[in-house]
């Protein structure tokens, strides 16, 4: 990378990460994945351009697990640095969203039980 004198520089260590997260994922789902880089996985879709990875930590230090920050209050979440205005909002909507789809997929597997 080269700054505004045409001198080069060293790439921050994080450039690249959020495609390497991606990669991991999109290779073998959440296997292998540490719970804080789940965490990082979600912020990445609400939070352009940052490193999300402090932001991650500290909520699974705070809330314990996955679980733990999707049932998190907003003002709770809001209070942690890094995650923003938009973050603990997109967090509710990966809830409500999981909560829709095992209630749907319930749904369709009831029927099927039925149909048998």
């Amino acid at each position: 990378m080269t700054n505004m004198s045409g001198t080069m520089q060293k790439e921050p260590h994080h450039t690249g990460h959020r495609r390497r997260l991606r990669e991991r994922f999109a290779q073998g789902g959440l296997e292998g994945f540490a719970a804080y880089e789940v965490i990082e996985l979600l912020l990445t879709l609400a939070i352009p351009r940052s490193d999300v990875k402090q932001p991650a930590k500290e909520l699974i230090a705070r809330f314990g697990n996955l679980r733990g920050i999707l049932d998190a209050p907003l003002s709770e979440l809001r209070a942690v640095h890094g995650l923003g205005e938009v973050a603990p909002v997109a967090l509710h909507i990966i809830r409500a969203a999981a909560d829709l789809y095992v209630r749907q997929r319930a749904a369709e597997e009831g029927v099927e039980e039925k149909s048998r």
